[in-house]
């Protein structure tokens, strides 16, 4: 689906519902505190303090 000419916000929107849509067809997702790990993680190692965090690998939800 083409993105181009939206907003941040929209296109922020329509990938969210995609993921959700995504997530609720294969029962598959990430749990949010393992993203919010995954991002504080990453922001370390931008700031030089960290080594770059694996990837997260979607895991069957409940």
């Amino acid at each position: 689906m083409t993105q181009i000419g939206l907003s941040l916000s929209q296109k922020f929107a329509r990938e969210s519902a995609d993921a959700l849509a995504d997530m609720e067809a294969t029962g598959a997702g990430h749990a949010l505190e393992d993203v919010r790990i995954y991002f504080l993680v990453m922001k370390k190692y931008h700031q030089g303090r960290s080594e770059r965090p694996a990837m997260l690998q979607p895991k069957t939800m409940l």
